[in-house]
């Protein structure tokens, strides 16, 4: 085997053991100001810490991670993937979605913006397109950009 394959075979067994296994962590509901969030942290032990994140392609991964994992993010998320009758836009496949930003420039701001720039992809077809097209913040990772590489 290449050592391409290998990569993609380990990224789709990490993404299907993630999406079998792990639980998001839950937040509350909270209003979003359009560059940092604040948002209090229930869950542990009453910590109540506000949560903070730069949107946008300056978004490190440490803050896309933690965006991730919040209520916006999920709600979002449930959106996009009932918009594609959940099932990836490339293969049709309904298990193992994940919800793909196509660019970064509306990354944690929510709402249309956001939502517009988002579809849904199976686990191996989203890792094919990150494979194909690499993964740094001001990329285009569009199915037109994808399939242009063909």
């Amino acid at each position: 085997m290449t050592p391409l394959i290998v990569i993609t075979l380990l990224i789709v067994v990490a993404g299907l053991f993630e999406s079998v296994f792990s639980k998001p962590k839950q937040y509350t509901k909270s209003s979003k100001p359009r560059f940092t969030h604040t948002e209090y942290d229930f869950d542990d032990d009453n910590d109540q810490t506000p949560i903070m994140y730069t949107a946008g392609i300056n978004m490190s991964a440490e803050d896309k991670e933690t965006y991730l994992a919040m209520y916006e993010w999920q709600e979002l998320r449930e959106k996009v993937l009932k918009r594609d009758n959940y099932s990836c836009v490339l293969c049709s496949s309904p298990h193992f979605l994940n919800c793909h930003h196509t660019h970064y420039r509306y990354l944690g701001y929510g709402g249309k913006k956001e939502e517009s720039s988002c579809i849904t992809l199976c686990v191996t077809c989203h890792s094919n397109i990150h494979s194909k097209l690499g993964y740094h913040r001001e990329g285009d990772y569009s199915i037109k950009a994808y399939k242009n590489t063909h």
